[in-house]
């Protein structure tokens, strides 16, 4: 469709730079400029909060900028600046993201401070943010440090206040908002970033599960002696002093306070040790440990591959790697070849051989799914042909398929895209010596959802999306063509990420963020689901496999894990 840009000219928007789709409007992104148009125009910002909005002079501010009018020049919508490359932060909340990409406490720590001088900055400008909450701020994506503010059309100006904020981050002991309840959201979304689990999350003997605003309200925090934090939660020690007081005084003693003008420093703390046993319903078997935490394992060609930071292993041989690196083999040969991202190119190095020199591709995202390597790049989502060619590797584009160039995200095994606000699935489906495939699946139970984490493994689906406020466990099993799936959905579940197997003899194993194991079928015609609660399961068990083999590892150690057979 055409628009008219004030003081700009005329310009185009259609599927092609779509980006999302909200309650409000829907978002299209074209060269540097973001293009917000409203669905309802009587919703429209007024004019004069988007002037008022340019005190925020800040290049991490995402202000509204030039009204965007319909052919009728009826105002519709607004330009923003185009930041990419940028990572949403509720990612940065957990283990198995920060480990992936290197972030370090560090790290956290400078991205903290960063976002607390620019809130100061906004409060010095005569605003407010209000509903500061995780969806509200991008982080860039190759320093790891600098925030993106956005949603800022949603702040309180002099003239203009603020009228909705998300629960989870509200003050709830006052009735209006000030640059104190902007603090104490701030802190909530400090705390998440320090240790990984909302301030007040956690279970307590006197309130149930869901009992959130309760809590908030009582002043029950994950500090209070009697509140039992789940193992995927970070040490409090990765707090820094300064804001481990500042907590205390906020979520536990009710004060509210400015935070601190510094971090302070971790304090070190001797590490609990916990010992893994058999129990009543599993044994479980220390397999293997490694130098450092363990990113991922799986096994391939009878050897074990696992990764930890900046170092990938096969058997007991490790190799220095960057980031967030993966391996394929080749099919001849089964040659190891390493592929990473550096500076928006895709990297391939092979071990013991040379590859033939091929173009440079560029690559925003990747992923291996059953050994092939796909490479995403604006629309295109590109499956690499990787083997041996004489005593060299040669590395050709396989496959291309068309995907949304603004709206796609890749997760392990399968692509999420927003097709104009409709949802769908696209999952690979590699064939070494034959054609490959691309399911491409319309799944309306996600629709309005925000997909924080997904993982497709052998006809399931497991997906962590937030829609309403909350968030939700969604479960697709789908039959052996991919027409059709059954959907479970679990709602009201702890942030967190997909933790699930599915072995070779189709039996699915999940752990869910409250510890519990779901063992199901991964049949579309087997609804039956079996929940097991013991204490020695929990979240932090990473699962894998080796074909019918349960498999985890909990920081640098790799695990066996099985049913104990039944007493007769």
């Amino acid at each position: 469709m055409k628009y008219f840009i004030q003081g700009k000219g005329a310009v185009r928007l259609s599927q092609n730079e779509f980006i999302a789709k909200g309650g409000e409007g829907e978002v299209y992104g074209k060269d540097d400029t973001i293009y917000k148009i409203y669905l309802d125009p009587s919703k429209m910002i007024p004019e004069a909060k988007i002037r008022e909005l340019q005190a925020l002079m800040r290049p991490n501010i995402l202000k509204p900028g030039a009204i965007i009018s319909d052919p009728k020049n009826k105002p519709v919508g607004f330009c923003m600046d185009w930041i990419k490359d940028t990572i949403p932060l509720c990612k940065f909340f957990t283990n198995d993201f920060r480990n992936r990409v290197g972030v370090t406490d560090d790290s956290t720590a400078e991205l903290t401070e960063n976002m607390k001088d620019t809130i100061q900055f906004v409060h010095q400008s005569s605003c407010l943010i209000v509903d500061g909450n995780e969806f509200n701020y991008l982080v860039n994506g190759k320093d790891l440090i600098t925030p993106f503010f956005i949603d800022v059309d949603s702040y309180q100006t002099p003239n203009f206040p603020a009228t909705a904020i998300m629960p989870s981050i509200r003050d709830w002991h006052s009735k209006s908002f000030s640059a104190l309840t902007d603090w104490f959201s701030f802190a909530v979304i400090a705390c998440q970033l320090f240790v990984g689990i909302h301030p007040f999350k956690g279970s307590h003997p006197d309130y149930k599960k869901n009992d959130l605003e309760r809590r908030m309200k009582d002043n029950i925090s994950i500090f209070n002696p009697k509140v039992r934090v789940p193992p995927t939660a970070r040490d409090f020690s990765k707090i820094p002093s300064e804001y481990l007081a500042w907590f205390i005084d906020l979520f536990e003693k009710g004060k509210r306070l400015a935070p601190p003008k510094s971090a302070g420093q971790l304090v070190i703390m001797i590490p609990k040790i916990t010992v893994i046993q058999s129990t009543d319903n599993f044994e479980i078997s220390l397999l293997k440990e490694f130098e450092n935490d363990l990113l991922w394992y799986f096994r391939y060609a009878g050897m074990n591959i696992a990764a930890v930071q900046k170092k990938i292993f096969m058997d007991k041989t490790g190799y220095s790697v960057p980031p967030a690196t993966d391996i394929v083999f080749t099919t001849k040969m089964q040659t190891p070849v390493f592929a990473s991202i550096s500076d928006g190119y895709l990297k391939l190095s092979a071990i013991g051989k040379s590859l033939v020199p091929f173009a440079d591709m560029k690559a925003q995202d990747k992923m291996i799914v059953n050994n092939a390597l796909y490479v995403r790049h604006e629309g295109n989502l590109i499956e690499m042909n990787i083997d041996d060619v004489g005593d060299k590797v040669l590395a050709v584009v396989k496959n291309v398929w068309n995907i949304m160039p603004h709206s796609a995200e890749i997760f392990a095994g399968l692509l999420y895209q927003s097709v104009l606000g409709k949802p769908y699935l696209v999952i690979p489906q590699p064939k070494k010596d034959g054609a490959s495939i691309c399911i491409i699946k319309a799944v309306p139970e996600l629709e309005n959802c925000r997909i924080i984490d997904a993982k497709h493994d052998s006809g399931v689906c497991i997906l962590i999306a937030f829609k309403e406020n909350a968030y939700r466990r969604v479960v697709l099993k789908f039959d052996e063509q991919y027409d059709n799936y059954d959907c479970r959905i679990t709602e009201n579940i702890d942030p967190g990420t997909v933790n699930f197997i599915t072995l070779d003899n189709g039996i699915v194993i999940s752990i869910h963020d409250d510890g519990a194991l779901e063992i199901f079928s991964k049949r579309a015609d087997k609804p039956d689901v079996n929940l097991i609660r013991d204490p020695d399961i929990d979240a932090s068990m990473r699962l894998c496999k080796d074909a019918n083999k349960v498999l985890f590892f909990k920081g640098n150690k790799l695990y066996s894990l099985s049913m104990v057979k039944a007493k007769k």
